[in-house]
């Protein structure tokens, strides 16, 4: 009896031993795919702080799985939505537009309502992707979007979603509003003189004349002030 009991003792021991070592090797195993995962994803969120968003899209398809796959997904439809905002603001190119408005070959007296027109069509459309792209830039939205990320995941999320320079890149999107707005009332400002004064100023082989000197000078300071914003 007492052998019995030894063979079952030492047969149980065995078996907990067996166990144990298969968990150990499963956890071993759970934890090399964990890290190739997150090495993975790392490597789809690089890509798309690295691509240029004027000349490149966000690569879509999801490489990873689980809960990286639930992260990358929020990752990469977040900033495909951004920067379609940034690089539809760029293509608008508004200082563009109000200087080409405003270039001596396109002035005419007879039509520069058409020239406001044009002006408040791409201020309009400026200040509201920029508006977008500011709200977008808000850190508190961003974690909003991975509410649905397990406790565990989060501090992962955050790391790779939100840029460490975040409130920097926000503001510098601050200051290009800005930039606009100014940029517009300046525009105006200059076809409000020309419009006013349509018997006061004429072109002239590419040359802006003014038969008004007093207007010649707030012409130009107008002018200046527009260039000096935009540079």
């Amino acid at each position: 009896m007492k052998k019995f009991c030894a063979v079952l003792l030492v047969f149980g021991i065995i078996l907990y031993l067996g166990f144990l070592a298969f968990n150990i090797s499963r956890n071993v195993e759970d934890n090399n795919e964990k890290n190739k995962q997150e090495e993975l994803l790392q490597e789809e969120i690089n890509k798309i702080y690295n691509l240029n968003y004027n000349i490149e899209e966000v690569d879509m398809t999801i490489k990873t799985t689980l809960e990286y796959g639930q992260i990358e997904t929020i990752i990469k439809k977040y900033y495909s939505e951004l920067y379609s905002y940034q690089k539809e603001v760029d293509s608008l190119a508004f200082y563009n537009t109000v200087v080409n408005t405003l270039s001596f070959e396109n002035l005419d007296s007879a039509d520069l309502d058409s020239s406001k027109k044009q002006i408040n069509n791409k201020y309009e459309r400026s200040l509201e992707k920029t508006t977008k792209i500011i709200e977008l830039l808000d850190e508190e939205y961003i974690l909003n979007l991975g509410s649905d990320i397990s406790e565990e995941y989060i501090a992962l999320y955050k790391t790779l979603a939100i840029p460490t320079n975040i409130l920097e890149i926000k503001e510098n999107w601050e200051n290009k509003r800005e930039t606009i707005k100014e940029t517009y009332s300046l525009a105006l400002k200059a076809l409000s003189i020309l419009d006013n004064n349509k018997n006061l100023w004429h072109v002239e082989n590419n040359k802006l004349y003014f038969h008004d000197e007093k207007l010649l000078n707030e012409y130009n300071s107008i002018i200046s002030s527009l260039k000096q914003k935009n540079k």
